[in-house]
């Protein structure tokens, strides 16, 4: 239709040019001669008007479609196609005969509208399309069926498209096509993200060191004293590089000892995820190795550095499609995604689930509601690493001799190192070796996953050492898992000369064989059943065999059943059963009670009671009973135990108590207690024993009942200088500390109550909340002039606060409300530099944000001059203070500062209901000035020349303009959105919008049976009390433009602020809040058309 609107818009143009072209051949009345000079000037009128609808017709006759039948048919002479018209195979293009008529269709390609092109369509219904726009819409088409129509123009028609099929719809003249185009190209997607994107997470870097401290005492009731124990840990870090080392001390009645344990320095690569360590070190070679504890040197790939990083393998899926497809992916029946692909290829990948045989299926639906269905069967295992990845330990040093006994007792050098590699995400291979003294150890691995069968790994490993032969051992593993039934399977072999770093020999006691074969499923609703078989032959000859039966289920609720039936045979057979009940009483508490029997008539039951320790402060217990049966005698013991976590340490008091049924009975008491010293960027504090990472949680003043939490789980309360140690942060992962605030008296502000912290291994971190005690001065302000008091309305009072000058302003009456906040910084910091431990002990130094209590220089500019005054913030507990009315005595005239007037006394009688307010909202010009109400920064400005320009009467001009036509109609309100934005606080109407306020008081003179209701709108930057009143002076400025500019009665505008809330566009992007700083104006008795 708008192609229609199109033609008849340039029909009339060309009118109007002839009409204009006939005028100029009057001159006064009289009459000129030319080719029609015989003929009057009227007559000549007369005349052109059938030549008018003739050309009219003529004119317009192309822009109708074919549905309208507003034309015959256009018959189109064929002609010989040029020669540097002919296709590129040098085949002859056919003239064609037939009689067409140009349309305009809308072209649809693969579900995307492509617009409107011309076409030709013949009497057969047949379409055409041009040559160029063919290659415009990325389609192919059969060079050898091109036509020629409308002299040498190259047509294509429908029929003539390769690899599509359509559809050409004659009501609406559209074209739907579906199929392959020369732009079909690759469909890459991921399905899961294989790295977790970090959004706003600080990543802390902080100078900082920590000291773990803990005493244990030991005693007995027969022999008094047995043992006293002192244990530390000490930590330092600085940036990528922390060091650790740990010592025990340890009195008993014969002996003292102190002896160092680990001490050793780590640079971390945090973005590369590895470890260089240097110092004492466990080492590790792998499967079919050993583990050496070593002080050297050692570099390793770390994924707990990262614990967002997927490390197993994943599954692509590939393929193709001709049409545009839908494809939904399904992980065991369950829609996991679904991907708009585009013709041609497609890769969906980085699918994975957690570890067993998986069933993976992809529907594909054409947009011909074709559905095809393609099934995979995938085997994930989180044992192996995907494809292109690297696992790899090299260490090399001094073997630590006597560990726990001497200090700094090396010996003989040794090294230690792996490495695995992800060849493709079903095949991974390794090498391993280690040797020490003489002693060389080396192995090859190989790890494959089968869909349908589940995952081996297989290990080779041989050894050479001084005064053996070469040894060697084999071991292959195997484990499947497909939803609740899962298999394993362990096959391990030794020659009696296989040596490791660690141990020279095979001992005669060491195994030669080890086999172990194991099955669970679960039935449900039966539970779950699992049998296992184990079997070892030593190098002695000692055959072990023992086969276990195990079975488990929930019977109701919080209440569990599980059992074990066991048979071992060594020489003889021995047999063993075991019951067991699980219950949860509720609270944290929870029970169980346990029996077992066996052969040899040795029979034990054992009843406990426990209450889980939290993670932050509290209290956990545990009381276990025992009784042992045996063909000779009878044993109860009772086991109490107690640990409190206290705000600064741990205590604890373990007992076993022995021999209760004889009367004979045996007592040793354990009590200990432990804590920490930290630091971390220039704060201190004590807490219970780091066990991980830490932080130091500071706010600005002691704030009663403030609980911080991590992670959901509360850690305890601030303490008296409003800071608290969290000891339990999670190295590498996400820790979101929050702020309770249920507790925290109302009169407090706090701006951010939660912060997201991810800390490295060993570090201090600090967590800042501004927290703010809320006071608030209201008053009224007046001007003394010639003996008359004038309420100073909607000025801009500036108080100086040490060098900053904070603007308050005045509403109706010269009320005014001054809060006890300061404005934030702009800070060039980057958002990690504003949180740093340093940053923060500025922040505390300088007051936070809150005018400490004081009295303070206060000035105001109005109408008529200027005055300063004193304004004193008391130190209070009142939330808000009325410090009643202040007096401005003029000094001086400032003849050039014009502020914004609310409604006079005689606008406001006159005002209307708001037509459009929104519920449950408060406009700004209330008289109410509720506590509420927020300051915030505010400029009143004005156009001065609006001020001085002369009112202009109010005529009623035929004037053309946007506003809607009137006709004789029901009235309606209308709501539009004035041309008029703001910029930050700003009020003054920007020269660049006056053309728009012209435009609505021309609308207004034309109409004046209309009044208008004119909204201020704000952006949420800033506190929601000053931002109403902002929206109201607003507005009200605009209202004062219409009526001193252009003479608008003022009871014909009813101004309103509804600031913030009523947003057009997301507050988050700088846009959209440059749309919420906005002037609506909503009409009221308009009648439209």
């Amino acid at each position: 239709m708008f192609k229609r609107i199109c033609a008849y818009n340039n029909l009339w143009r060309k009118v109007e040019k002839l009409f204009r072209e006939i005028r100029k051949k009057h001159n006064n009345g009289k009459i000129n001669y030319g080719k029609m000079s015989l003929i009057p000037s009227y007559k000549k009128t007369l005349f052109f008007i059938p030549v008018v609808i003739l050309l009219g017709s003529f004119l317009t006759s192309v822009a109708f479609s074919a549905e309208e039948k507003a034309a015959e048919p256009i018959t189109v002479p064929t002609v010989s196609l040029p020669v540097k018209s002919k296709p590129s195979n040098g085949s002859t293009i056919p003239a064609s005969a037939k009689d067409t008529t140009q349309i305009v269709v809308n072209f649809i390609v693969n579900t995307e509208p492509k617009g409107d092109f011309f076409a030709e369509l013949d009497n057969e219904q047949n379409l055409f399309i041009r040559i160029e726009d063919v290659k415009t819409l990325k389609l192919q088409y059969a060079e050898n069926k091109v036509v020629i129509l409308r002299g040498d123009e190259q047509y294509v028609p429908l029929s003539a498209l390769l690899d599509v099929t359509y559809t050409f719809d004659e009501k609406k003249l559209t074209v739907a096509v579906i199929g392959k185009t020369t732009e079909s190209g690759r469909t890459a997607t991921d399905l899961f993200a294989l790295q977790a994107a970090a959004k706003n997470i600080y990543f802390p870097r902080e100078t900082s060191a920590f000291l773990n401290y803990g005493l244990a005492y030991s005693y007995t009731n027969t022999d008094g004293f047995q043992s006293f124990a002192i244990t530390n840990k000490l930590g330092l870090r600085a940036g990528d590089v922390f060091f650790t080392s740990d010592s025990l001390y340890t009195k008993t009645e014969t002996s003292d000892n102190f002896v160092r344990l680990q001490s050793s320095a780590t640079y971390e690569r945090r973005g590369d995820l590895q470890w260089l360590v240097v110092g004492d070190q466990y080492a590790n070679s792998g499967n079919l190795g050993s583990t050496v504890n070593l002080g050297g040197i050692g570099f390793s790939k770390v994924y707990r550095i990262d614990p967002y990083f997927i490390t197993q393998p994943v599954m692509d899926l590939k393929g193709s499609v001709i049409f545009p497809t839908q494809a939904e992916i399904y992980l065991d029946g369950v829609l996991i995604g679904k991907q708009t692909i585009t013709p041609g290829s497609f890769d969906l990948k980085n699918l994975y689930s957690y570890t067993g045989s998986h069933n993976v299926e992809v529907l594909l639906k054409d947009p011909f509601g074709n559905v095809q269905k393609i099934s995979y069967l995938a085997y994930f295992s989180s044992q192996m690493l995907r494809q292109g990845l690297h696992e790899y330990s090299y260490n090399a040093g001094f073997l630590r001799e006597n560990y726990g006994v001497e200090s700094d007792q090396y010996g003989k050098t040794a090294f230690s190192a792996f490495h695995r590699y992800g060849v493709t995400n079903s095949l991974n291979i390794g090498a391993r070796v280690e040797g020490s003294d003489g002693t060389y150890n080396g192995g090859v691995s190989a790890a494959v996953a089968v869909p349908r069968i589940g995952q081996f790994t297989l290990f080779l490993a041989g050894s050479s050492a001084s005064g053996n032969d070469l040894g060697g051992a084999l071991s292959l593993q195997h484990s499947f898992q497909s939803g609740s039934f899962n298999t394993n399977l362990l096959l391990r072999g030794f020659t009696r000369d296989y040596s490791t770093a660690a141990a020279k020999a095979q001992t005669a006691d060491g195994n030669q064989l080890e086999m172990n074969f194991g099955m669970g499923f679960l039935l449900d609703p039966l539970g779950s059943f699992s049998v296992n078989y184990a079997e070892t032959a030593t190098f002695k000859g000692i055959d072990t065999r023992v086969l276990s039966l195990n079975y488990s289920r929930t019977l109701y609720k919080s209440v569990s059943l599980f059992t074990t039936a066991s048979a071992t045979r060594i020489d003889d057979t021995t047999y063993s059963c075991f019951v067991g009940l699980n219950f949860d009483i509720g609270k944290g508490v929870r029970g169980s009670a346990q029996a077992s029997a066996g052969s040899g008539d040795v029979n034990t039951e054992t009843l406990q009671l426990q209450k889980d320790t939290p993670v932050g402060e509290g209290i956990g217990y545990r009381a276990s009973m025992n009784r042992t049966e045996t063909a000779s005698s009878t044993a109860t013991s009772l086991n109490p135990y107690v640990q409190y976590n206290a705000k600064y340490g741990i205590y604890s008091i373990d007992a076993i108590i022995q021999g209760i049924s004889s009367g004979k009975t045996s007592e040793l008491y354990n009590l200990s207690a432990a804590g920490s010293l930290v630091y971390a960027g220039g704060f201190f504090g004590l807490s219970r024993p780091v066990s991980d990472s830490f932080g130091i949680v500071v706010l600005n003043k002691e704030v009663p009942g403030a609980a911080v939490l991590n992670n959901g789980q509360e850690i305890g309360k601030t303490g008296y200088f409003g800071s608290m140690v969290v000891p339990t942060l999670s190295s590498y992962g996400q820790n979101k500390i929050t702020l309770d605030t249920k507790n925290i008296p109302i009169d407090y502000t706090i701006s951010d109550v939660n912060k997201t912290i991810s800390p490295s291994l060993w570090s201090g971190s600090c967590v800042y909340f501004d927290a703010q005690e809320m006071r608030a001065l209201t008053g009224t302000l007046v001007a003394q002039k010639e003996g008359k008091k004038t309420p100073l309305e909607f000025v801009e009072i500036s108080v100086k606060v040490g060098e900053k000058n904070l603007p308050f302003p005045t509403g109706k009456g010269g009320e005014f409300y001054m809060e006890n906040s300061l404005p934030t910084d702009q800070s060039t910091e980057t958002a990690a530099d504003q949180m740093s431990c340093q940053a923060i002990a500025r922040k505390i130094k300088s007051g936070g944000n809150a005018i400490p209590p004081g009295t303070y220089k206060a000035k105001v500019e109005y109408e008529d001059g200027k005055c300063e005054f004193d304004v004193t913030f008391p130190e209070t507990k009142e939330a808000i203070t009325d410090i009643g009315e202040i007096q401005c005595n003029a000094s001086q005239t400032s003849p050039s500062f014009v502020p914004v007037t609310a409604t006079t006394a005689k606008d406001a009688s006159s005002a209307k209901t708001p037509l459009s307010a929104p519920k449950n909202i408060v406009p700004a010009s209330s008289p109410v000035l509720a506590s509420s109400l927020l300051k915030g920064k505010l400029h009143y400005e004005e156009d001065e020349a609006a001020a001085q320009l002369p009112v202009i009467p109010e005529p009623l001009p035929a004037t053309k303009n946007i506003m809607p036509a009137v006709v004789e109609k029901k009235p309606e309100k209308v709501s539009i959105i004035l041309n008029v934005q703001f910029n930050n606080t700003k009020i003054v109407i920007n020269k660049k919008y006056h053309e728009s306020v012209r435009k609505l008081a021309d609308f207004m003179k034309a109409h004046p049976e209309i009044s208008i209701e004119i909204i201020g709108h704000t952006d949420n930057a800033g506190k929601e009390g000053f931002n109403m009143i902002l929206s109201q002076n607003r507005a009200d400025s605009v209202k004062r433009y219409l009526v001193k500019k252009f003479g608008i009665n003022a009871s014909r505008i009813n101004a309103l602020g509804y600031g913030p809330n009523q947003p057009v566009a997301s507050n988050k992007t700088k846009e959209g809040r440059k749309k919420n700083n906005r002037i609506e104006v909503v009409l009221e008795g308009l009648q439209i058309k």
